[in-house]
């Protein structure tokens, strides 16, 4: 089978909800509310819809992440952890952030976590764009066998990145929200031994 393999971005989970009524929410990993702490991302989210009249309703899977404007590349997560934790006034804000979308988990009143990532995928580009600075895509690539990862995750570490994400890519990869997926391995600098096998 064909598996995808993510930038593992170095930020914090930030699941962004639309509501019907407008109104956006911006929860942890923990399902934490952080609504309060990204006042920025919420001002900037529609700028990435491709067609506003037809979007009134999501939830995509994301990583906040601090970011240059200026230089245009990822700071560590250590600058993102400066940012006040909630209450957060926009034009007190000193740290950027940058959306790395990676996934799309409802879309206009309907689960999509049945369909396969690359679905998901396909439905995620149809519906939203890169704004540079603001909302991206998680970069990815797709492969058939693991010798061409170690390339892919040299990059990733020199683009300020953890590492990477390796996901399946087929119909049976459904998405599980909060859950470890077995369909999912995380691959850091330090996992490089056995990589084989793991990938297998």
């Amino acid at each position: 089978d064909t598996f995808t393999a993510e930038y593992k971005y170095d930020g914090e989970r930030a699941q962004v909800h639309l509501l019907p009524n407008g109104k956006v929410k911006i929860y942890s990993r923990n399902l934490e509310d952080n609504t309060g702490r990204f006042p920025d991302i919420i001002a900037r989210l529609p700028n990435c819809y491709i067609d506003k009249t037809s979007t009134n309703s999501f939830i995509l899977d994301c990583e906040a992440v601090a970011y240059d404007l200026t230089a245009e590349k990822i700071l560590p997560y250590q600058v993102l952890s400066t940012r006040s934790r909630k209450d957060v006034a926009i034009e007190s804000i000193k740290v950027q952030v940058c959306l790395y979308v990676f996934d799309i988990l409802y879309w206009n009143g309907e689960s999509v976590l049945d369909k396969s990532l690359k679905e998901r995928r396909e439905l995620l580009h149809s519906h939203f764009r890169t704004v540079p600075g603001e909302t991206h895509f998680a970069t990815h690539r797709e492969f058939e066998n693991s010798e061409e990862l170690e390339t892919f995750l040299t990059e990733s570490i020199e683009n300020q990145c953890e590492g990477l994400m390796i996901k399946t890519w087929n119909s049976s990869a459904h998405y599980e929200p909060a859950r470890r997926s077995p369909l999912w391995l995380k691959f850091k600098k330090d996992y490089k031994e056995g990589l084989a096998d793991s990938v297998d």
